[in-house]
């Protein structure tokens, strides 16, 4: 096997064609492997503290694995430092690595090639999904074990395990919390659910426009001095606004009430048989009405009422938060790797930044 490192944005674009034939087959890549997703994210975020090191493996001059990573320059302690780690923003990150039964072989060469280098102080990869070649590599070195720890749960729901959503509901109890908050909701308010794909309707600026009323509304009346919105930075702000423009896998879900004004929203990347959840807000007008369970509701009664959608995922995102474990009782654990370079400074970040 032959390595190459994307170090610039005209290389990155020149493996576009390689990086989707893999990405689109590799069982181990979600949507946050995507490449225009990655590319929508370097574009955005881009700075001076910041360079692509994109690991591609090939096998005769054909790339056949990527590790889509980044080096950025920070400083902690009083110590500037580079660190080596995923690009991109999302629930899972993974090295793209061609379907065979050489897998771990190239996950292996990639490390090889990350220890070799000098060019990095810390390397710290999260948010890596069990049961990937990446995770089973780290999970069976003797080296990497030690330093590959747990970080959190990401709850999932696999609609094929119920004939329907009265099933479903049943077994949950779903109606006993949820049904009144809809009931309520639609006899003094009113209001209608709605399912938009973005390259019909571009649903970016009044979903940003919610989240960011909401934020500012929690943080003034609830003291949530911890809330900021994510689309109140400029960088992610562009990002994001990137990825919804003319994307078909982009989803909203959302209330509106009679006057077509948005109650609340759930925002979802669809790939692969997954609908990964990502984003969702309220007007906070209607808290009173717990709105976000209404839409709870209506997404999985909409989500089981369409035979194409039977054997999909539904992915809650990362965190173990209570609400979600009312929906399901399945879960994915996803990982962390840190990694300290034995020279000097490394060895500094290593005792003073754990």
């Amino acid at each position: 096997m032959q390595y190459k490192i994307i170090r610039s944005d005209k290389e990155l674009l020149q493996i576009k064609e390689e990086w989707v034939a893999i990405e689109s087959k590799s069982e181990d890549t979600t949507y946050y492997s995507e490449f225009n997703y990655n590319l929508n994210w370097w574009n955005a975020h881009k700075n001076e503290n910041m360079r692509l090191h994109v690991i591609c493996i090939l096998n005769n001059k054909k790339i056949i694995g990527i590790a889509p990573l980044i080096i950025e320059t920070k400083k902690k302690c009083g110590i500037k430092y580079n660190i080596l780690r995923f690009m991109g923003k999302g629930d899972f990150f993974s090295f793209i690595i061609e379907e065979s039964n050489n897998k771990l072989s190239i996950v292996k060469e990639i490390f090889k090639i990350i220890e070799e280098s000098d060019e990095w102080d810390k390397v710290y990869l999260s948010h890596i999904k069990e049961k990937t070649a990446l995770a089973n590599f780290l999970l069976r070195h003797d080296k990497y074990n030690g330093s590959f720890k747990y970080l959190m749960e990401c709850p999932k729901f696999k609609f094929e395990q119920y004939n329907d959503f009265a099933e479903y509901k049943k077994e949950y109890k779903i109606d006993k919390e949820f049904k009144y908050y809809c009931n309520k909701l639609q006899k003094e308010i009113g209001y209608n659910f709605k399912v938009v794909n973005n390259k019909k309707i571009n649903m970016y600026k009044s979903i940003s426009d919610i989240h960011k009323r909401e934020q500012e509304y929690l943080a003034k009346n609830k003291l949530r001095s911890d809330r900021s919105s994510i689309y109140s930075d400029n960088a992610n702000d562009k990002f994001l606004e990137d990825v919804f423009k003319d994307n078909e896998n982009v989803y909203t879900f959302f209330l509106e009430n009679l006057d077509g004004e948005i109650i609340a929203y759930y925002s979802c990347y669809f790939y692969k048989k997954y609908i990964h959840f990502w984003n969702t807000a309220y007007d906070y007008k209607y808290e009173k009405y717990s709105p976000s369970k209404v839409n709870n509701y209506k997404v999985f009664e909409y989500i089981f009422n369409q035979e194409k959608f039977k054997d999909y995922i539904f992915d809650f995102g990362s965190g173990r938060y209570a609400w979600k474990f009312k929906w399901t009782n399945d879960f994915d654990i996803i990982y962390q790797l840190t990694l300290y370079n034995k020279t000097k400074k490394g060895s500094l970040l290593k005792k003073y930044t754990k």
